[in-house]
C-alpha cells in the first residue's frame, strides 16, 4: 500500500501536467501568432482555428477578422499613396 501511494501521486502529477499543457496550447498559439505579426508586420498571418464553439476559437476568429480588416486598410492606404504620388509630382513641377 505504501508503494502504491507514491506511484499514484506521480501518475496524477504527470497527468495534471499533460492536461495543463494541452489546455494552454491554443493560448500559446494565439500569443505566438500575435507576436509574429507585431514583430514582422506580417499582416497576412492568421491564427489556426481548431474549435469554433469554445471561447478560444471565438477569440481566434475575432482576431483573424480584425487582421483581415487591418490588412485591407493597409492595402487601401498603399494604393492611395501610389495613386497620389504622381499627382503630387505634377503639382510640384507646375510651381
Amino acid at each position: 500500500m505504501f508503494t502504491a501511494v507514491p506511484s499514484v501521486l506521480i501518475f496524477a502529477a504527470l497527468f495534471a501536467r499533460f492536461m495543463a499543457r494541452r489546455a494552454l496550447k491554443p493560448i500559446s498559439r494565439i500569443i505566438d501568432t500575435a507576436r509574429d505579426i507585431g514583430q514582422g508586420q506580417e499582416l497576412s498571418k492568421r491564427i489556426p482555428v481548431l474549435k469554433i464553439k469554445d471561447e478560444l476559437g471565438q477569440l481566434a476568429l475575432t482576431f483573424n477578422e480584425m487582421m483581415n480588416r487591418l490588412e485591407n486598410s493597409f492595402k487601401q492606404v498603399r494604393q492611395f499613396s501610389s495613386d497620389a504620388f504622381p499627382l503630387n509630382l505634377e503639382r510640384h513641377s507646375l510651381f
